[in-house]
């Protein structure tokens, strides 16, 4: 989870950064593309998170409802509050995937499917338990050594799938 927590944080900068260097080059269909990334990835943690917060409390499926079958032991509860992270940007992906029919540019939409390829691979490899708790405890044994090269590789993915959209379709 530790993993889904950063990638709203790192996206929604890059993207930032992105948009304003855009701008400075008078790319302004670019910076507005950016730009709404930024604001999609930004807001994941605000309003998107609780949209989804919403419909598993009424599914009663979310990490709160765990806890309380566990006595507030949120050990237990890490697949849940997991799924919660991913269900949450694949709504922001689905505002995105929204944007992108609205843009109708061929390259624009090929950017976009390779971001949700990449995405669901990262999903992939954390709805399994077992890869999850190993993918979790290498980070609390390693952080030092783990952290640091899942988050270059994040930031590259994201910077080349950014600057991809740039291209002219």
């Amino acid at each position: 989870p530790r993993l889904l927590l950063a990638m709203p944080v790192i996206d929604s900068i890059i993207c930032m950064v992105t948009g304003i260097i855009r701008a400075k080059r008078k790319d302004f269909p670019g910076h507005r593309d950016a730009m709404i990334r930024c604001f999609i990835y930004s807001i994941e943690g605000a309003g998107t998170i609780r949209t989804v917060a919403t419909v598993q409390a009424c599914l009663g499926l979310g990490p709160t409802d765990c806890q309380i079958l566990w006595n507030g032991l949120s050990a237990n509860c890490m697949y849940s509050y997991t799924w919660r992270l991913i269900i949450t940007r694949y709504l922001s992906m689905s505002y995105l995937g929204l944007y992108t029919v609205h843009r109708n540019n061929k390259n624009y939409t090929r950017t976009f499917f390779i971001e949700f390829l990449w995405f669901s691979l990262i999903a992939v490899c954390l709805l399994n338990t077992r890869r999850m708790t190993s993918i979790d405890m290498l980070f609390q044994l390693y952080p030092t050594l783990a952290i640091p090269p899942v988050l270059t590789i994040l930031t590259l993915a994201r910077i080349v799938i950014v600057k991809e959209s740039a291209l002219q379709g």
